[in-house]
This record gives C-alpha cells, structure tokens and sequence, in this order.
C-alpha cells in the first residue's frame, strides 16, 4: 500500500492552543449553528497554515469535540461544537484558566485532550471555590 502524496507536510502532534483557538472560534460564530456548514480558514487563526487547521479540525470532528464531516481530498466542514465540544471549552475560555492549564502540562511531550479536559475542570473549580 502506498501513502497519498500531501503537498505540504504539517506536524501532527497536537497543538492544544490551535484547538483551543478553533473551538472558541465555532462557538462564538453565529453561523456555525449546525444548519451552515463551513469550512474554517487558516487567516483566522495567525501563525498556523491551512493544512494545520484542516488536520486540527479533522481530529476534532472525530474526537467528538465538533460536529461536521471528514472527507479525503476535501477540506473539513464544520456545523456546530458538540456537547462535549461546549463542555470542554466551558472549562478552558477563561484566559487566566487556559495559562494555569498550560503551566501545568509544560514541559510534556503530548498530553491526552482528555487531561487537559481535566486539569480546566480543576483550575474552574478553584477560581469558583469549589
């Protein structure tokens, strides 16, 4: 079996700040209701190409954290944040939470979305006094 040939190769380990970024991006645009599909441009999220935000997205949709579809040779199209994909924001918007958040995990390799779904959870807490 062959590789498809990709004209630009991306890293594809995560970057938990661009997936921050696109999910706090669908949440605040109105048109991404689930009824208007879009695909999401990379001129919306500076310093990273369209070929990262196309895979980023893609994990997304398939990690259950958007909601949309996937096909190959075709960008990414995005209807909605899922309930997890509110959830998890809900726990990470707040800036000050998302630096705690990224102090704790510096220094880590790759870090499983489900810790950083976590320790956000955590840090809300105590900002609530929980």
């Amino acid at each position: 079996m062959r590789a498809v040939a990709v004209e630009e190769e991306i890293e594809v380990q995560r970057d938990m700040d661009l997936i921050r970024s696109v999910l706090l991006f669908v949440e605040q645009d109105p048109q991404l209701d689930g009824i208007h599909p879009a695909a999401l441009e990379s001129t919306d999220f500076p310093g990273h190409s369209q070929a990262q935000v196309d895979y980023h997205v893609k994990i997304l949709i398939k990690g259950g954290f958007l909601e949309g579809s996937t096909m190959m040779n075709a960008p990414p199209v995005v209807l909605s944040l899922t309930w997890n994909g509110h959830e998890f924001i809900g726990s990470i918007s707040d800036q000050g939470i998302w630096e705690k958040v990224k102090g704790r995990i510096a220094g880590l390799p790759d870090v499983a979305l489900s810790v950083v779904w976590e320790l956000g959870k955590s840090e809300l807490k105590k900002k609530l006094g929980l």
